[in-house]
């Protein structure tokens, strides 16, 4: 299955895989993966 989501002025496109023994699921990954896309905006460089 493919998403599109777009937050603010980004989109983000999903794609879900079903693996057995997950730990998280897709909503706690895709939070996961923008607030670790958020944090490098806000660094420095």
């Amino acid at each position: 299955m493919v998403r599109e989501y777009k937050i603010g002025d980004i989109t983000y496109i999903v794609k879900a895989v079903v693996k057995d023994g997950v730990r998280e699921d897709a909503a706690t990954k895709v939070r996961r993966l923008i607030h670790n896309d958020l944090k490098q905006e806000k660094s420095p460089v």
